[in-house]
């Protein structure tokens, strides 16, 4: 057996090592190297579908007995694949359910139509919309094409793939952190009374609705539980977000583990995006608990769930009670280690390594 691994470059970019997709990636890398399967890897530049199809009309395909494809962003290479090597068993990883989380840029991203900024929003969303009709069409052309489609949670498994691929080829595949990241989670563990929102260096309307609720959050106290530290990490934009002062800026972070391994909560406040929050797996390994919306947990797995804290309203007293609920026992589970022997049970199952 070999495997050919296709994927974004982006993986190759240490400025990206603790992208989601990056992580996810590396879940697989891991899977090969320990299950002692010969793979090569293919990095799609500028995740390209025409530099795909280029590049794999100048591969040796014989040599493969599966491919395993991460993101599904290539319809035309995919079905240039099938038909130049049929023998081939072809994966296929996408990142979310696409139409879903582009609609849930538009929510996210609003529109009030007596501000200024309503002529931009709306052409914004515009393209959205047109995008996510695009993002949904290429889903359902590769998925013809996959003899299965790994989904990252069970909800999108039965809310969106199995509609697209069908229940056969819809395979549940959970994202966990990859040892190599172990390395860089502190071995002891000092807890301090603080909330921690994790931001990036590039904001989009989803990650500005997870820190506008954050901020939304901590005003609700005032000026009252002063004992608790409230921390965001990046750069957020000053323009877009006003956060409380109470809120203390830590820049930006080489790891998000210096920050969760002192922090007890982690505020992962919105009900948009899907997908898997790798950052909340993050917390989990560090014993953090998360704070989280009820839409949000909805579509959590199940294994993740007694460490979520969910803020069911917005009133001070629900504010506090979540507050109060982070300073109990942790649980005594490993959600981490449930999805990766979920995860390799799924892999070994569909290239026959059981």
């Amino acid at each position: 057996m070999k495997v050919l691994h296709i994927c974004p470059d982006s993986v190759g970019n240490p400025g990206q090592r603790y992208l989601g997709s990056t992580k996810d990636i590396l879940d697989r890398t891991e899977y090969f190297r320990v299950r002692g399967i010969p793979c090569e890897r293919l990095l799609v530049r500028d995740r390209s579908d025409e530099w795909l199809c280029q590049k794999l009309t100048q591969t040796d395909l014989g040599q493969f007995t599966a491919v395993i494809v991460e993101m599904a962003l290539y319809p035309k290479a995919l079905a240039a694949l099938r038909r130049r090597a049929p023998h081939l068993q072809l994966l296929v990883r996408p990142a979310n359910a696409e139409f879903y989380h582009q609609l849930n840029y538009m929510l996210a991203r609003g529109l009030r139509m007596r501000s200024r900024h309503a002529p931009g929003t709306l052409r914004a969303n515009g393209r959205t919309l047109r995008y996510a009709f695009k993002r949904l069409h290429w889903d359902w052309l590769w998925a013809r094409q996959a003899d299965a489609v790994l989904c990252i949670t069970r909800w999108e498994q039965d809310h969106y793939w199995r509609l697209l691929a069908g229940a056969e080829k819809s395979k549940y595949l959970p994202y966990h952190l990859p040892d190599e990241f172990s390395q860089d989670v502190p071995t002891k563990l000092t807890k301090e009374m603080r909330c921690a929102c994790l931001t990036s260096t590039i904001f989009n309307p989803l990650l500005l609705d997870t820190l506008r609720n954050y901020a939304r959050f901590v005003r609700k106290l005032g000026s009252g539980r002063a004992e608790w530290d409230f921390v965001v990490t990046g750069t957020p934009p000053s323009e877009e977000v006003r956060l409380p002062a109470r809120v203390r800026h830590l820049g930006l972070r080489e790891t998000p583990f210096e920050v969760l391994a002192g922090s007890r909560a982690l505020a992962q406040l919105s009900d948009y995006g899907f997908g898997f929050k790798t950052k909340l797996l993050d917390a989990i390994v560090c014993r953090c608990y998360v704070l989280v919306t009820p839409g949000l947990y909805a579509r959590l797995p199940e294994e993740v769930r007694s460490w979520c804290i969910v803020l069911h309203d917005w009133s001070e007293a629900a504010v506090n009670q979540a507050l109060d609920l982070a300073l109990k026992p942790y649980p005594n589970d490993d959600p981490n280690a449930a999805f990766r022997a979920q995860a390799f049970s799924t892999l070994d199952q569909l290239l026959g390594t059981a």
